[in-house]
């Protein structure tokens, strides 16, 4: 099985105990509940099955952690705010059926609302955030005017 790459955009190194130890209580500070599993060989991610009873999971991969030298915004998201990204943005949405079907409009939504609701974020974790959603969006050929319409960014 190969370890994660990401082609040197987020880290790719093993994670230490102290580091699932700081991930393990951000993400208990955020309230996530559910199944946790960390992984040398899948990105971080919020993984559910809407089918029947609904079931999700978060993956911890070693690129929930920056590089020491980003050269995007998304390579500068700290742990938190990565962890923010698929807990308030991604299960948060999933949970309040606000999930939008173009990837790059769901993925700024995750962004901004991690960067609007999640506690304890600096505020340049926070501008981080915001500008990871938005390099997204450009990324889709999408204006944020007419993403605004269906991304849920206003409330909790």
């Amino acid at each position: 099985m190969k370890h994660i790459y990401t082609n040197g955009k987020r880290n790719e190194a093993k994670l230490t105990y102290e580091q699932r130890k700081e991930c393990l209580e951000y993400i208990e500070l955020l309230g996530f509940k559910h199944d946790i599993s960390f992984s040398e060989y899948s990105n971080t991610a919020f993984v559910f099955v809407s089918e029947g009873e609904k079931y999700c999971r978060l993956v911890i991969g070693t690129d929930v952690y920056p590089t020491d030298t980003p050269t995007t915004p998304n390579a500068s998201i700290s742990y938190r705010g990565a962890i923010a990204h698929e807990i308030i943005g991604h299960y948060e949405a999933w949970i309040g059926d606000f999930e939008c079907t173009n990837r790059y409009i769901d993925e700024a939504q995750a962004s901004i609302r991690a960067a609007r609701f999640a506690p304890d974020l600096s505020m340049e974790e926070r501008i981080n955030l915001i500008k990871d959603g938005l390099l997204r969006l450009h990324e889709g050929k999408i204006k944020l005017k007419d993403a605004r319409r269906q991304m849920h960014i206003n409330e909790r």
